[in-house]
């Protein structure tokens, strides 16, 4: 393959914002596909999502930041998150686990111990994502490695039926992307997904031979 043709794919994780609250935050997302200039996204959004022209409450950023410049710039969108029924039947699977989990009295404190300390690091993050570089910051693999691999790994630790739940919906957006990169040799394509989905995905992307997988930091070095 042609160094210059190679398939170039960038990963970009998001936080679930809306623009109200975070204008600084939504308007340098717009502003970082602009400068990635991608031909393709793959959102995580599902196929209903994708063709509402409601906001997405759960997912503002793509309503507010996304879908303006998918549409000023004539951009592919392949929503990677399956439909919503795939959706309700994995999500009602956690909450069965989930149910386990409070039957157990040590399980639970464990389990409320990492959901609080989750919480406590969005809503500290929260009031600074507004400030400038910020987002860049964000995309950091330093924060991978220091809150969300962590995070998962005493996840798959403690809670493996847990963490199996999220590699399934994971594997779900990395079939679809896998397929998307075989459609569309030599093309640029971003990947918009939730923070917490971002350092497995780019894993599994750098065993694909035959592309390039960046992050902002790495794709701004080329």
């Amino acid at each position: 393959m042609n160094e210059q043709n190679k398939t170039s794919v960038i990963i970009l994780g998001t936080i679930h914002a809306d623009k109200k609250q975070y204008p600084n935050y939504i308007d340098k997302l717009s502003e970082i596909i602009k400068e990635i200039n991608p031909q393709i996204i793959c959102a995580e959004l599902s196929p209903e999502q994708l063709q509402s022209n409601n906001p997405i409450t759960s997912k503002p950023e793509y309503y507010f930041g996304i879908m303006p410049v998918v549409k000023d710039l004539n951009i592919e969108i392949v929503p990677i998150q399956p439909v919503t029924k795939i959706g309700i039947e994995i999500e009602k699977k956690k909450k069965e686990f989930e149910i386990k989990i409070n039957e157990n009295e040590i399980d639970k404190i464990k389990w409320n111990f990492l959901e609080d300390f989750e919480t406590i690091c969005l809503k500290n993050l929260f009031p600074l994502i507004n400030q400038q570089n910020v987002f860049e910051n964000l995309q950091m693999k330093e924060i991978d490695l220091w809150f969300y691999e962590s995070l998962y790994e005493l996840i798959e630790k403690n809670f493996p039926e847990i963490y199996e739940y999220w590699i399934e919906w994971n594997q779900m957006f990395l079939e679809i992307i896998t397929e998307t990169i075989t459609k569309n040799d030599g093309k640029r394509i971003l990947i918009t997904v939730g923070l917490d989905h971002k350092y497995w995905l780019m894993k599994k992307l750098c065993e694909i031979k035959n592309i390039d997988v960046h992050n902002l930091y790495s794709f701004r070095q080329q």
